[in-house]
């Protein structure tokens, strides 16, 4: 019966929140000025928590839960940890009021998700529209890898200030660079994310370039049978340790399926990008964010080692839902909109298939979020 509960309320605000996205073509809303109704924004934050901190998952199939379990109970007895000194200050909190994992798990999500809906109500135009693809998609890995949905969180804050914000560009650059730092200090994979910068030292036309660089680099490491040369000096280098344990491997085909959902992201953008340009709004960001998707292709190669790189791709998706709702409050395209939304949401839901029941089993991660939250049993 629980899982019925859960399903309900998740297919609930996600619709709740789709059929307020188009708010202003609907009667009364379309009369509140405001970007979004924020008692339905408030629930849905209280409601996406409770999915978050209620997650557990009794399958077996899957280690990222109970590896972090694992990690801070030892951290608790010893005071060490392998994982990076940010997040050791947020176990260390745990450890200072002695919290058991799924008290201090459950405080750390608030902050988290706090963060997340300080960039949604601070600089989506269509909050309702991000909250919802939130709930198709992200919800599901955000419950499970703590640590990345905490650096992700981060990096979004940062993120959102360096497209958004009226700010200088010297100003956006620092702080967009303080997020970052911050992000990979709790996640080290987060520093990569320092090259976004290049976006406003380059044009769109030498991004392009680099992109067909790469991605003929791409095929030549799958003709050498997917090994990148000089990464045998790497992998020595971080010998015995996480690193190694995700550059010592490969999938051989499966990195097609990764490149696939980032190209679906290009491609929306791109479509969007086309249609607004002849507007010619001046405050419309969807050019930066296609940009920065499209500088994101040098990332490609790794998917070739691991496709554990796909969250490289996938924290980029909240932004790129920013974008989406950019093109939804417009004053124009009133007869494309419905079949953008039903385009995006396909997307979304492409990446919940392709995820979670093609590349693995949905009684791994995806069954579990529903059956197994303590909140809706």
């Amino acid at each position: 019966m629980g899982d019925v509960v859960a399903i309900f309320i998740y297919l609930f605000f996600i619709f709740i929140n789709l059929f307020l996205s188009f708010k202003d073509y609907i009667h009364p809303f379309n009369k509140n000025s405001r970007r979004a109704l924020w008692g339905i924004v408030i629930f849905s934050f209280i409601i996406i928590y409770l999915f978050l901190s209620g997650y557990r998952n009794y399958s077996g199939l899957s280690g990222d839960l109970y590896n972090l379990q694992t990690e801070y109970e030892y951290y608790l007895r010893t005071g060490n940890s392998i994982y990076e000194g940010g997040y050791k200050i947020f176990m260390g909190v745990g450890k200072a009021f002695t919290l058991e994992f799924y008290t201090w798990r459950a405080i750390i999500i608030f902050f988290a998700l706090l963060l997340n809906f300080y960039s949604i109500i601070r600089y989506a135009k269509n909050p309702h529209l991000v909250i919802a693809l939130f709930f198709i998609f992200l919800i599901i890995p955000s419950a499970e890898q703590l640590r990345n949905f905490l650096a992700f969180s981060f990096f979004q804050v940062g993120m959102s200030q360096l497209i958004y914000s009226t700010k200088s560009n010297k100003y956006k650059n620092f702080i967009f660079s303080l997020f970052v730092l911050i992000a990979g200090y709790v996640h080290s994979s987060f520093y990569i994310y320092i090259v976004i910068l290049l976006i406003d030292k380059i044009t769109l036309k030498y991004i392009k370039i680099l992109a067909w660089f790469v991605l003929l680099f791409c095929v030549v490491i799958f003709l050498n049978n997917n090994n990148i040369q000089g990464f045998s000096i790497i992998i020595n280098y971080f010998e015995n340790s996480r690193v190694s344990d995700y550059l010592n491997q490969n999938i051989r085909f499966g990195f097609l399926l990764y490149m696939f959902l980032h190209g679906l992201s290009l491609y929306i953008l791109y479509v969007t990008m086309s249609l607004t340009q002849k507007l010619q709004i001046k405050d419309l960001k969807i050019d930066k964010v296609f940009t920065t998707n499209l500088l994101l292709i040098i990332f490609f190669p790794l998917l070739m080692v691991n496709g554990t790189f796909i969250r490289i791709f996938r924290n980029i998706l909240l932004l790129n839902y920013f974008s989406f709702g950019e093109f939804l409050s417009l004053r124009y395209f009133h007869s494309k909109k419905l079949i953008f939304v039903l385009m995006i949401v396909s997307s979304c839901v492409m990446w919940v298939y392709l995820t979670y029941f093609f590349a693995n089993t949905p009684y791994a991660l995806y069954f579990p979020f529903f059956l197994d939250n303590i909140y809706f049993r």
